[in-house]
């Protein structure tokens, strides 16, 4: 059942809202006076109609008249806290660039949440618009709506690239026995396409997989160690388990990077919109940088990932550019939970991944469930703004869905 948060509610309760959709509020109040609006504990009352919203995408796009639905990119980070992207925090010791450039062109917001602060719940809150402990979080049932079935609905094609982690059906993962066809998943969720892996990084089997089918079967034994070290601390491994011939973890994040680029490169050329929900299973262990990224940061192997993802993301979005198609493309930046960033790692890197909150990944403490959150969409949010408006990942579906 899809919870109403959306621009219906702003018009009746203008005051009671603090929802995602106070992103297009902005948008529309913005170009209706000409002023920015930014305030401590914004509440915006809308004035428009949902045929004004639509209306915003009739625009000049990058070089020619467009009059279509804006396409959707969704980056879905992992594991990278608050206090990693300079634009969040200005004491960071990483540099991400390419964060700090949808920051600088969009829209920011200081206090966004996951409705959970581990891996598999927070996802299931994102595509189902559901609070995830109200459900079994682990799968998504057959039945469920989730925001590539409605986009598609309504006239996108639909592509995930990345990590799923939300089941596929007759198959628990964690060195469970991949099958030749596996159903369940992305495409039988709403999704087009999938290209990706059925899980974390760090949890056998590793392969991937095309849509239905393993690219290569994981038949060899792969090695690894756990990844708790024997003081209980996350030590950045992968456990032993089967793995594909050719599956080596270092290649993942480029991988695909190149897959969610190619994505745009062909969706460009086509007439209906597109929905990319790019997931990258990174930062998350295991810390695997590939050469150029390798000590590049001062905070250990663990930036030096960060600063690859971010690198993987400036790609994207200069996809975008290249196919002049960045005026009319909503991107949406976050991470699904806090970081895996302990006490002595702040104090021997000198580095808050959590900013000034308490926790981390996995724990109710704000630290493990608030997290980055840019929106950039040139042809209605102004640049260079922030908002303290809480949201939280189970907004996506109602805003979408008007």
């Amino acid at each position: 059942h899809l919870e109403k948060r959306g621009l219906a509610e702003m018009r009746t309760k203008p005051k009671a809202v603090s929802s995602f959709l106070w992103l297009f509020a902005f948008g529309l109040a913005q170009q209706a006076n000409g002023e920015p609006i930014v305030a401590e504990g914004l509440a915006v009352e809308l004035f428009a109609t949902t045929e004004q919203l639509s209306n915003q995408a009739s625009i000049v796009g990058d070089g020619q008249a467009q009059k279509k639905k804006p396409n959707i990119l969704l980056i879905l980070v992992d594991d990278m806290g608050y206090g990693d992207p300079k634009c969040f925090n200005p004491k960071s010791r990483l540099k991400t660039p390419a964060i700090d450039r949808l920051a600088r062109e969009g829209l920011m917001f200081t206090d966004a949440h996951a409705p959970h602060s581990t891996c598999i719940a927070s996802r299931y809150g994102l595509l189902t618009g559901r609070y995830p402990l109200r459900d079994n979080h682990r799968f998504i049932k057959s039945e469920k709506i989730t925001l590539p079935k409605l986009l598609k609905r309504n006239g996108y094609n639909t592509g995930m690239f990345g990590k799923w982690h939300l089941g596929f059906d007759h198959f628990k993962g964690k060195d469970g026995t991949a099958k030749q066809t596996m159903t369940g998943g992305p495409v039988d969720r709403g999704f087009d396409e999938f290209f990706g892996l059925w899980g974390s990084l760090d949890q056998p089997p590793y392969f991937y997989m095309n849509n239905r089918t393993p690219v290569e079967m994981p038949t060899e034994d792969g090695k690894g160690k756990h990844y708790f070290s024997k003081d209980r601390f996350y030590n950045g491994n992968w456990l032993p388990g089967k793995i594909a011939s050719h599956f080596k973890h270092i290649e993942v994040t480029p991988r695909l990077t190149t897959e969610a680029i190619s994505y745009i490169d062909k969706s460009a050329k086509k007439e209906k919109p597109f929905f990319l929900y790019f997931a990258l299973p990174s930062p998350h262990g295991p810390w695997v940088p590939t050469e150029g990224f390798k000590d590049s940061s001062p905070i250990g192997v663990y930036g030096d990932f960060a600063q690859q993802v971010d690198h993987s993301i400036g790609q994207v979005l200069e996809a975008l550019d290249k196919n002049g198609i960045t005026k009319n493309t909503l991107v949406i930046f976050t991470s699904d939970n806090g970081p895996v960033w302990y006490q002595r790692d702040r104090l021997k890197h000198n580095h808050s991944s959590a900013s000034i909150y308490s926790g981390m990944k996995g724990d109710f403490w704000e630290g493990g469930h608030r997290v980055p959150f840019v929106v950039r969409w040139p042809s209605v949010v102004h640049p260079k703004r922030a908002s303290e408006s809480m949201i939280c990942f189970t907004d996506f579906m109602a805003t979408f869905a008007e």
